[in-house]
């Protein structure tokens, strides 16, 4: 009788807020009973409705700034579960981490800024809406839908073509539509449980209540709002926060973030005096003619996962040699230290800088440009040797999608991709995690001979090797102790990656081996993506210092890798060649005695200069390190027109200067 007799007491407000919750309720019971909902989805709709009754039952009149506080209350926790309405919509892991795994959410600095960050930026509608209307109830209500229509165009696009929408697919709306038209859509769990929740939002946010109806006071509650807009606004432009992007995995940053990102670094700042016109003047070399080859040899490139010689650093002696193959490998050889702008991760920067011959040393830290610029047709080296009628093959016993190689390798122009999708039920896993490189050259090895039996044209494969990845903690029975004989610390995670790259090595032998019986000539070169990430207190004693005792020689050893090129056939040897690898696609290219594009020329003539150029900064050819922007650098001059022609390359599609970056 109790609470028969407070209902009677209740706003219609309320009761009609009741009731909506209970049919939306009542729709998710139904669902469940033809097993239409995911389990964890229900958990969210769940927390929602006792949240939205809690508001609706214990809803009465506040003023002042009690009335602020349940508003920004009401505001967050809209943001909170708009940003898990994304989720649903993506069907993204996060959702599960963020509800349940509180200790990974309190322990995790980076994860806890992504979600922050995208709380906030699920609330930045509503503040732009409530700036304009001064109505709580209105901002909050619009912003939900508006949300909502936006999370179900991110779900049909992943329905569509399985990845997350960017900024920069804007730029193909059109296309975007025709090929949507094609489409039959149906009503899914995901659908139907994302529908619920926003119903659910929608009855939470009728119970904000008006800030004031005083014209001066509005006018005052929408000047606090523009300004902690502007607020905003100026801290996404100007601080780093892409720092807590988890380049890896796109769909582990959440969808607001995610494209929030892709918007601000889509588009560079062009440098002073920057004119397209010029670059006639700052490329003055021509492109060679592509009917200008005779001999056309087989080229295959291995991007060797963190494969790295420590010795690099300093005095790392071992039981064993773990890279015998590589260093005993002489006759026919080119061999050197790359080079590269990453440390402990970041694969896709040493992979995009190898193909294009951009360093991405200019590029905001974690702006992955196969995330956020090759989205369209690009040149590199991929595009010359199309032209000269080469078989272009990519391979790379990972996940197809891991830093949006799926989408970027046909831009590139590959013609195929062997990813671990096609892989994993014929291999040997390392550490029962990562697909060997002998299962994986193994598939190398069977595209080259399908290519050899069904085709005429030459040979091009990149191959990105996996069975060196981080995580040096794991089960490595199996392979061959490797031990530091040297050092005073214990170092296991050293000792199990040195174990892992000898184990590498010896299919990277095997390779060789394979590429010595065959007739047709062919060059394989392999370098290493980055050093592997290890015990800190290893690189503090094989240096002799602390990090921040470092010069930049010190850093640069951190950035440097073995390349070696080697041929089945006869060719000068080299030792000790220093490149970037912005550099090492045109080097190769010159070795094979194959046509070059003017930008290839150029970036050879920059290496005689400048052999060097990173994210870390310069080494010139007298052996002197400079940072990116020191003016003492004496060819400082050409490293500002070389950022000319990269923002040409990579920004200014419209003006790009094709005839510098491809054949003729």
């Amino acid at each position: 009788m109790q609470i028969i007799k407070k209902l009677k007491d209740f706003s219609q407000l309320q009761k009609g807020s009741l009731i909506a919750i209970g049919l939306l309720i009542l729709g998710l019971l139904i669902s469940n009973l033809f097993n239409t909902v995911n389990g964890w989805e229900n958990g969210i709709v769940i927390i929602v409705a006792i949240t939205t009754a809690f508001f609706t039952i214990f809803n009465v009149h506040l003023d002042g700034y009690k009335l602020w506080i349940k508003n920004l209350s009401l505001l967050f926790i809209i943001g909170f579960f708009s940003y898990m309405l994304f989720e649903i919509f993506d069907g993204s892991e996060l959702t599960t981490l963020t509800l349940y795994s509180f200790s990974h959410f309190a322990n995790d600095s980076d994860f806890k800024m992504r979600t922050i960050i995208n709380i906030l930026l699920c609330m930045f509608p509503c503040f732009v809406l409530f700036m304009f209307s001064a109505s709580a109830r209105f901002s909050l209500i619009t912003g939900i839908i508006l949300e909502y229509i936006l999370g179900l165009v991110f779900y049909f696009t992943m329905m569509i073509r399985g990845d997350m929408v960017l900024f920069t697919d804007l730029y193909s709306l059109s296309t975007a539509m025709d090929v949507v038209s094609n489409y039959h859509f149906s009503i899914t769990p995901t659908l139907i449980s994302g529908s619920i929740l926003t119903g659910l939002l929608v009855v939470l946010a009728l119970q904000a209540e008006h800030m004031s109806s005083d014209k001066w006071a509005r006018r005052r509650q929408r000047l606090i709002t523009s300004a902690t807009l502007c607020i905003g606004i100026i801290a996404f432009v100007n601080v780093n926060i892409e720092d807590y992007y988890y380049s890896w995995k796109m769909d582990w940053n959440g969808h607001p973030y995610v494209f929030a990102l892709n918007a601000k670094l889509t588009k560079s700042t062009p440098p002073t005096d920057y004119d397209a016109d010029d670059l006639a003047t700052l490329i003055p070399e021509v492109s060679d003619s592509k009917d200008t080859v005779s001999e056309k040899p087989n080229i295959i490139v291995v991007m060797n996962e963190s494969f790295a010689d420590l010795s690099c650093l300093g005095d790392v002696e071992t039981t064993v040699d773990y890279m015998p193959n590589v260093h005993n490998l002489t006759e026919n050889t080119i061999r050197g230290q790359a080079y590269v702008s990453v440390f402990g991760g970041g694969t896709c920067d040493s992979e995009y800088a190898f193909l294009s011959g951009n360093t991405v040393g200019f590029l905001a830290d974690n702006a992955r440009p196969y995330q956020l610029y090759v989205n369209d047709t690009s040149p590199s080296l991929v595009s010359t040797l199309n032209d000269l009628g080469y078989s272009s093959h990519a391979l790379h016993p990972g996940e197809a999608s891991a830093w949006n190689r799926d989408n970027v390798y046909p831009d590139l122009g590959f013609e195929d991709f062997t990813s671990k999708e096609d892989m994993e039920n014929d291999v040997t896993y390392t550490r029962d995690a990562y697909i060997s490189d002998a299962d994986n050259y193994r598939y190398l090895i069977n595209s080259f001979e399908e290519n050899e039996a069904n085709s005429d044209q030459p040979y091009f494969a990149l191959d990105v090797t996996i069975e060196n990845h981080g995580g040096y903690e794991m089960d490595a029975s199996g392979l061959e102790s490797v031990e530091i004989t040297n050092l005073q610390g214990d170092y296991p995670r050293a000792e199990q990656y040195m174990s892992v790259v000898k184990d590498s090595d010896a299919a990277f032998g095997d390779l060789i081996d394979y590429f010595k019986n065959i007739d047709d000539p062919t060059i394989i070169v392999m370098f290493g993506d980055h050093l592997p990430y290890l015990e800190p207190e290893f690189f503090t004693e094989a240096l002799g210092k602390e990090t921040s005792d470092y010069t930049l020689e010190d850093t640069q050893k951190r950035q440097n890798t073995p390349f070696l090129l080697w041929a089945n056939y006869d060719i000068p040897e080299q030792e000790n060649v220093s490149l970037s690898l912005n550099y090492l696609s045109s080097f190769l290219l010159e070795q094979a005695d194959l046509p070059l594009t003017a930008y290839n020329k150029y970036l050879l003539n920059l290496s005689e200069e400048m052999p060097v150029i990173n994210k870390k900064g310069v080494i010139t050819n007298t052996g002197s390190y400079y940072t990116l922007d020191d003016p003492a650098n004496p060819y400082y001059n050409d490293l500002v027109d070389y950022q000319k022609i990269l923002y040409n390359n990579i920004f200014d599609d419209a003006h790009r200067a094709n005839d510098k970056f491809y054949l003729q």
